[in-house]
């Protein structure tokens, strides 16, 4: 019994350690008791693409590549977490997951880990921004595009009022948000405010953003980035301005102007997140989302790296691939 409860400590003194959002004691209790400690050796496949998405593997030790036909791989070491996107994504395996030397993983059902997010919100909100923050982290490698890509151009460019069907229809085309309940999206677009810009004019300068969403329901935004590494993007209709930058804070670092006349509907992270307690399909789109765009960054990345074209580099280090 002594054992039992030491191992436990370990496995929770371990997740504290290495998770991007590092989860509060009673979490990390609660998974390290749903976890199972497995071993592979070099060359052992640890899942298969097209595999169901039963797990996700916490790296203890050792290194594991991703692989998938015609593309980069993946590389993966202590502290990494590998699986992670296909389960918070719902989706089969996308990558073959290989064992490059031995290997002592903890691994955490899909299901238990599905289970602790909806069980314990405020560690889900913790999660959500500490992985947008370190999504960051590969857009400001793929600076100065980010990676984003050019929206396309409106036909309308701001509108003198949206009504609430009208900005229903915004919300539900943010693909944030599409997954999300019409509940949930309507219990959103009671809650936002329309901003009116002229072209040119702007929306937030460095350091104003404090826990507010924007999402451009008409007319193209630019938002650009004030420190080293420069990263400047655009959002166009039914986007969530800063795509999964828009959580975590990382807005401020930016400043927004519109390129054409928009419409802007803005909503507070309080507000949001009071809907998402109540309507846990809202969270679930979001970490869809989240997870696609984490793993679209990954890719891009991957490509630059193996073409020889140079990655702008990070302000601070971090863990190559911290889950995937």
């Amino acid at each position: 019994m002594l054992e039992d409860r030491a191992e436990i400590l370990r496995r929770e003194l371990f997740l504290r350690a290495i998770s991007l959002a590092r989860p509060p004691v009673a979490v990390a209790r609660a998974l390290a008791q749903a976890i199972t400690d497995v071993y592979f050796e070099a060359g052992d496949v640890i899942y298969t693409r097209g595999d169901p998405p039963d797990a996700a593997y916490f790296l203890v030790e050792g290194d594991v590549t991703l692989e998938a036909p015609d593309d980069e791989p993946w590389f993966f070491s202590r502290g990494a977490v590998v699986g992670i996107l296909d389960v918070n994504l719902e989706r089969p395996r996308a990558r073959t997951a290989i064992a490059k030397t031995h290997v002592h993983a903890m691994r955490l059902s899909g299901e238990d880990w599905l289970e602790t997010l909806e069980d314990n919100f405020e560690y889900t909100i913790q999660a959500r921004n500490a992985v947008a923050r370190d999504s960051h982290k590969l857009v400001l490698e793929l600076a100065p595009s980010g990676g984003f890509e050019e929206p396309e151009p409106s036909d309308f460019e701001g509108v003198p009022e949206l009504n609430a069907v009208a900005r229903l229809v915004v919300l539900k085309n943010v693909p944030a948000f599409a997954s999300a309940s019409v509940q949930a999206l309507a219990s959103v677009a009671a809650l936002a405010r329309t901003v009116e810009l002229a072209k040119g004019e702007t929306l937030f300068e460095v350091g104003q953003v404090q826990g507010t969403f924007y999402v451009v329901a008409t007319g193209i935004i630019d938002i650009e980035r004030a420190l080293e590494p420069v990263v400047k993007a655009a959002f166009g209709p039914s986007s969530l301005l800063g795509g999964t930058c828009a959580f975590g804070g990382i807005l401020s670092e930016y400043r927004a102007r519109a390129r054409t006349a928009c419409s802007v509907l803005c909503f507070t992270e309080t507000e949001i997140d009071d809907v998402a307690e109540d309507h846990f399909d809202l969270v679930r789109s979001v970490t869809k989302h989240n997870g696609g765009e984490r793993e679209r960054l990954m890719r891009l990345r991957a490509r630059a790296r193996a073409s020889g074209i140079p990655l702008a580099p990070r302000e601070a280090p971090a863990k190559e691939h911290s889950a995937a």
